[in-house]
């Protein structure tokens, strides 16, 4: 069985075939159809979507000035206002659109200070727009730290922000950068030197036993390969010289100037290279 597909003017336009069943003769196995899709009949769907289609973006009605807008849902926007191509509207209950001004473009930065006042670094985190306020979690971006950092130094608060919400930064007028304060406190306590006192003794210890005098070492090398030597060992001097300053360091000295762990962690990291293999 079949019938007819016919369009608004009655027009046939395609074919419709329900399947049977087969019966219980050999061979019989039944037959299967469905739509038929002509050129007419594709033309015609395409035409009926078209006119259902739900509105996007600004609509006017025929005959009056006003302007209503459609959100990308076919949701016609109100009580709202919206950022659209540069400007910010206001949406009554009606839908009607009012420009309120224009939309600003902020750099938001956090700045890390900490409990005296020091600035320990700042950094671009995102931008903020008008309509579209920047989300910032202080304690999300603590957690992601290393560990070294986690380990010297506390976070206190964010904006002023201390149970760990998140804040909302909205975009400042005349496009200027947002800046958001996260305190920190030191977790000062007395440092470890102890790896840093063994890398100096180990690198000390292995360059007198690859000691040459240099009048020998002359007549087997080239000019080049001489020049590379001396700047290698100029830099592990200075290194080295470097690394015995701070190690000499009492926990007076380092509480004055509230010096951290990780200063000396890469010291013993800079000198791991000139150690012997």
């Amino acid at each position: 069985m079949g019938s007819s597909v016919l369009n608004d003017k009655g027009n046939v336009v395609g074919t419709y075939n329900f399947s049977t069943t087969g019966g219980d003769s050999p061979g019989d196995e039944g037959r299967a159809g469905g739509v038929i899709f002509g050129r007419t009949h594709r033309d015609w769907l395409v035409g009926l979507l078209n006119e259902n289609k739900q509105p996007t973006g600004w609509a006017n009605v025929s005959g009056r000035s006003e302007r209503f807008y459609y959100d990308t849902n076919g949701e016609l926007v109100r009580n709202a206002d919206k950022a659209i191509d540069g400007k910010v509207y206001r949406f009554n209950n009606f839908g009607v659109a009012s420009v309120v001004g224009n939309v600003n473009t902020s750099k938001v930065y956090v700045k890390r200070i900490d409990d005296r006042g020091n600035v320990l670094s700042r950094r671009e985190v995102g931008v903020a727009k008008t309509g579209e306020p920047f989300k910032y979690n202080g304690k999300k971006e603590y957690d992601k730290e290393s560990t070294t950092f986690k380990r010297d130094w506390l976070l206190v608060s964010y904006n002023g922000v201390t149970d760990g919400r998140d804040l909302t930064v909205e975009a400042k007028e005349g496009n200027g950068d947002v800046e958001i304060i996260e305190m920190y406190r030191s977790n000062w306590r007395s440092l470890d030197r102890r790896e840093l006192n063994r890398v100096i003794g180990e690198i000390e210890r292995d360059t007198k036993l690859r000691d040459i005098p240099t009048s020998e070492f002359n007549q087997y090398v080239s000019g080049d390969v001489l020049h590379k030597v001396e700047d290698l060992r100029k830099r592990l001097s200075a290194k080295l010289q470097e690394a015995k300053d701070m190690n000499a360091k009492t926990d007076a000295d380092d509480k004055k100037v509230w010096r951290n762990q990780s200063e000396i962690d890469k010291l013993v990291t800079a000198l791991t290279p000139f150690k012997k293999k």
